[in-house]
């Protein structure tokens, strides 16, 4: 389901160490994708048989990782959005009133 090849191909040397009989983590740690945290926890969930609750906490620990990540863009991508309608609004409102001014002045004689 992987469509980054080099990711599959570390993935696929996960699924052959396990397929040859040797751990998940030791699996995991070879391919040097993940943090030592995960693999220890995988690791603890193999030597006491609650692998799928290790696991479900592995993937909230991912997604509370993920989320934080996503604020901070989202937190990045704030001001220069801001600039950018500022601008905008900045443009509109000249547009509009240059051209008044430029009639006053001809009105005037200013000019």
């Amino acid at each position: 389901m992987v469509d980054n090849l080099p990711l599959k191909d570390k993935l696929s040397a996960v699924r052959s160490t396990v397929e040859k009989g040797g751990n998940l983590h030791n699996g995991l740690k070879e391919t040097g994708l993940f943090e030592n945290m995960i693999i220890q926890m995988v690791s603890a969930g193999e030597t006491s048989g609650q692998l799928d609750s290790m696991m479900q906490k592995v993937a909230e620990y991912y997604k509370m990782k993920f989320d934080a990540i996503i604020d901070g863009l989202a937190e990045s991508i704030e001001p220069i959005m801001l600039i950018i309608i500022a601008s905008m609004v900045l443009l509109l409102a000249l547009g509009i009133f240059l051209p008044m001014w430029n009639m006053g002045e001809a009105v005037s004689g200013t000019h």
